[in-house]
């Protein structure tokens, strides 16, 4: 049965998707209810690398950065396994994968995908167990991806750094990554920001939490971020923490 935890995505045509706790896509033609006949729909081996993961925590790790294009043609999540992206063309009658370019030697799978349009995209990897971290952009809806400019802490390898969400404004350009530095999923708290659609990462933890209630030198586990336009960013965090800056996340 599909599993509600892994979030639910809806295209312009009405077009319901979501996944099971065995990594499994489903289709459906109408609303999620009760008596709503789903479609299990996941890519061929010989295609793509299934979803499956071995990745621990909370429902829908992988899931969760599952994206749907509006028409519901596109479908994209990262592969488990290999750098890059399976990506569907057809609402997932078949599949192919998409690596990224020389990427980091020893880095890991993508742990995350985050659309800000149909279009436009980046995936991310922490740097974790002496494997750097990256974060990758695509232009063309995952078909091609270009390595990001990204603070020097993502190469270093002998701390842990850990990259946990991502979101765009509606524009595409001003977007935020959150995490945790130097001490793995708890730690003090870490916060990027981009005003060129990911082409470039900045990171404003200091700018933006010094001085405030989040300590930036101790545990802070920044977990979510959204933000509903080019100026206003909500994050959410351990124990309840819920942080909203209405100026970009930097205060002049």
């Amino acid at each position: 049965l599909a599993n509600p935890s892994y979030g639910w995505f809806e295209t312009d045509a009405g077009v319901w998707w979501t996944a099971d706790n065995l990594g499994n896509l489903y289709r459906a033609a109408s609303a999620p209810s009760k008596t709503t006949a789903w479609t299990a729909i996941v890519p061929d081996p010989s295609q793509c690398e299934p979803p499956l993961t071995q990745l621990s925590g909370g429902a829908g790790y992988q899931w969760r950065r599952f994206h749907v294009s509006a028409d519901g043609k596109s479908l994209a999540y990262p592969m488990p396994e290999t750098r890059g992206v399976c990506l569907s063309q057809d609402g997932g009658a078949t599949w192919a994968p998409h690596l990224f370019p020389s990427p980091p030697k020893f880095s890991a799978a993508a742990r995350g995908l985050v659309f800000a349009n149909d279009q436009v995209a980046i995936a991310w990897s922490g740097v974790s167990y002496d494997k750097p971290g990256y974060v990758y952009r695509t232009e063309d809806g995952g078909l091609t991806w270009t390595a990001g400019i990204v603070p020097e802490e993502l190469a270093d390898t002998t701390k842990v750094t850990e990259l946990h969400d991502a979101a765009f404004a509606p524009d595409g350009l001003v977007g935020y990554i959150v995490g945790s530095k130097n001490g793995g999923s708890i730690g003090p708290p870490l916060l990027y920001k981009t005003t060129d659609g990911g082409k470039t990462w900045v990171d404003i933890t200091d700018a933006s939490f010094k001085g405030t209630v989040v300590d930036v030198a101790h545990e802070a586990y920044l977990g979510s971020v959204f933000a509903p336009d080019d100026h206003n960013v909500w994050i959410g965090g351990h124990e309840g923490t819920l942080l909203h800056h209405p100026k970009g996340a930097i205060s002049n």
